[in-house]
């Protein structure tokens, strides 16, 4: 399936969402598709307030993919299963359900 990484996130009103916020409040660095996955995928996995390693393969997967998506310009084509992992690892490292939901609506093609 082929996923645009560099469309914003928009909040419930259409206002993009931002990962960073001038002082006037306007938005400094929006929230993309590809920021947000890219640093869910980076980031450890934390299971019972304890910070995981990643295995080998684990980590090689989260660094590959997460440069086919920092690079990418144009819609992207990953496979289902990657889909998969990347809504897992935005769940587990994303606390707002705004992020999340965004997300998941954006990687399931709406």
């Amino acid at each position: 399936m082929r996923i645009d990484f560099t469309r914003t996130l928009q909040s419930i009103n259409g206002v993009p969402l931002a990962l960073e916020v001038n002082e006037d409040g306007t938005v400094k660095t929006p929230a993309t598709l590809g920021s947000v996955a890219t640093t869910a995928v980076m980031a450890p996995r934390v299971v019972n307030g304890e910070t995981q390693a990643a295995s080998g393969p684990e980590a090689l997967r989260a660094l590959s993919l997460s440069l086919r998506i920092y690079e990418a310009t144009e819609p992207l084509e990953i496979t289902a299963e990657d889909v998969v992992y990347l809504k897992e690892r935005i769940a587990e490292h994303w606390t707002l359900p705004i992020v999340v939901g965004r997300a998941w609506q954006m990687l399931e093609g709406a």
